[in-house]
């Protein structure tokens, strides 16, 4: 599960990076489909950190239970 989340992560980072070459590059490509595309990124960048911040949380403080 934690592999196809990653994988799809990276699917949207690889999108965007495409579409702002694109841009770049003077291609055929719409301004608001890389806007997008970029702020999809940025949203899918933050979900990640913030469940990797959770499960870290998660981790330390099983970490600092007394048995």
């Amino acid at each position: 599960m934690l592999g196809k989340a990653i994988n799809q992560l990276q699917s949207v980072t690889d999108e965007a990076d495409a579409k702002v070459t694109a841009l770049a590059t003077g291609q055929d490509v719409e301004l608001h489909d890389v806007m997008l595309a970029l702020e999809a990124e940025s949203m899918a960048m933050s979900l990640a950190t913030t469940v990797r911040n959770k499960a870290v949380d998660a981790y330390q403080e099983i970490f600092r239970m007394q048995f």
